[in-house]
């Protein structure tokens, strides 16, 4: 088995991680986002739709997003700025035979050039923010940028009551429209948090 392929069931699986991967609380939180993303996204996918993910991590989400668009004739490109975990999923993504291109980045997505407006859909979940060593508003100032007029990012975060009043504040600024949004109590006064905006077509 490939070394990284093996390096990444280990960890998910393995006595540090598998504890809480394997766990109804943590499954239920990956079945409610895909759902969300099944709901509020993947109507919209169809032939040429470019799709971003913003932070890499496990790569789990990226399986899951490559699998929907492409079946659906879209594209992914996957943005992290830890290289390990960008050549971790391409090993993995060649070992599991996966039958889609995904474009894998290893850059700063505050940094990255060449994608001004050019992405359908941004997705940006978990603890990407946090990781990042940015300022929500500098992350989503980016995803802003890479997104198509008109285009509709996933924001997924997990955080406490003043977490919604910025990102709600952040979207009236920037006049993105909010079409659908939810959130779940996780305990200790944390929520799960996630919206569908519009980008302004103009």
């Amino acid at each position: 088995m490939n070394k990284l392929a093996l390096q990444f069931y280990s960890n998910l699986y393995g006595p540090e991680g598998g504890p809480w991967n394997l766990s109804a609380r943590a499954l239920k939180l990956d079945y409610l986002t895909t759902q969300f993303f099944e709901n509020c996204f993947l109507p919209e996918c169809k032939e040429g739709f470019e799709v971003c993910n913003v932070g890499i991590g496990a790569g789990v989400w990226d399986r899951f997003l490559s699998y929907s668009v492409g079946a659906k004739g879209g594209a992914l490109t996957s943005v992290d700025i830890d290289d390990f975990c960008v050549e971790q999923l391409r090993e993995c993504l060649v070992f599991e035979n996966h039958p889609y291109d995904v474009n894998l980045v290893c850059s700063d997505i505050t940094k990255m050039t060449g994608c001004d407006s050019r992405f359908d859909i941004v997705t940006m979940i978990g603890s990407t923010v946090l990781e990042s060593g940015h300022d929500s508003a500098i992350m989503l100032d980016a995803c802003n940028r890479i997104m198509k007029p008109g285009g509709k990012l996933l924001f997924m975060s997990f955080g406490v009551e003043e977490s919604r009043e910025v990102f709600e504040s952040y979207c009236t600024e920037h006049n993105w429209k909010t079409e659908t949004a939810y959130s779940e109590e996780i305990g200790s006064g944390s929520f799960m948090l996630m919206w569908a905006v519009r980008k302004s077509a103009r």
